[in-house]
């Protein structure tokens, strides 16, 4: 899978990156409601104790600080893994609520707050 160049500084891979199928929005879900204290080991344990179970867990950050903003998508095998997660009930962490949606609805909610169309997944 990867190639170290002559000098050893540097690799790269030998194949390419799959490319998106475009179902990645339609199997990713927005989770806010996480104390931004939260590690990204106790987010995945989190995950790990609820079926489905997400291929990937990714923590969202603000751009300057870098610290966590308390919300994650999460991104599961497949369509219909995503859609029974969201429809698990009364999911909380530590006690706290989390709200959750769609990835796709959630650039919509978004982008329509900052008087934008459609949800093309550019506001982040």
């Amino acid at each position: 899978l990867l190639e170290l160049s002559e000098d050893g500084d540097m690799i790269r891979r030998t194949t390419p990156l799959p490319l998106d199928d475009g179902q990645l929005m339609a199997r990713s879900v927005y989770v806010k409601g996480f104390p931004v204290s939260a590690t990204l080991d106790d987010l995945l344990a989190f995950f790990g104790k609820h079926e489905p179970q997400p291929q990937a867990v990714r923590m969202r950050r603000h751009p300057k600080s870098k610290d966590f903003k308390g919300s994650v998508f999460a991104e599961f095998p497949s369509e219909a893994d995503a859609k029974a997660f969201l429809a698990l009930e009364g999911l909380s962490y530590e006690e706290q609520p989390l709200e959750k949606c769609t990835k796709a609805a959630y650039f919509e909610r978004k982008n329509a707050e900052r008087g934008q169309s459609g949800s093309s997944g550019k506001f982040e």
